[in-house]
């Protein structure tokens, strides 16, 4: 997943953050995270590394506040390959997992 991220991680559009409690899942990718976004392995680190998410959020939800997506940053089509039988979908899909 982080390597499909790789354009928008070397433009500054988007960073990763990580946080790796067991210093295990995440250590090989621990310089990426480093370079491009944010790291944490230690509970009052990955806290602190939360918080500040928290804020970034609060901060950019202000600044958007009351705007609309413009039409030119929206794909010309739906990515959506669906049947057109919205229901036939439904079925199609019950059951499945997405977590």
């Amino acid at each position: 997943m982080i390597r499909a991220m790789f354009p928008v991680l070397l433009d500054g559009t988007a960073q990763v953050w990580g946080a790796d409690p067991k210093l295990m899942e995440l250590a090989f990718g621990r310089a990426i995270f480093e370079r491009y976004g944010h790291y944490a392995a230690d509970a009052q680190t990955i806290a602190a590394m939360l918080e500040d998410a928290l804020a970034e959020m609060h901060d950019r939800a202000a600044t958007f506040a009351g705007q609309r997506a413009r039409g030119d940053d929206l794909p010309a089509r739906s990515t959506w390959r669906g049947s057109g039988d919205h229901e036939r979908d439904r079925r199609a899909h019950r059951g499945r997992s997405y977590r």
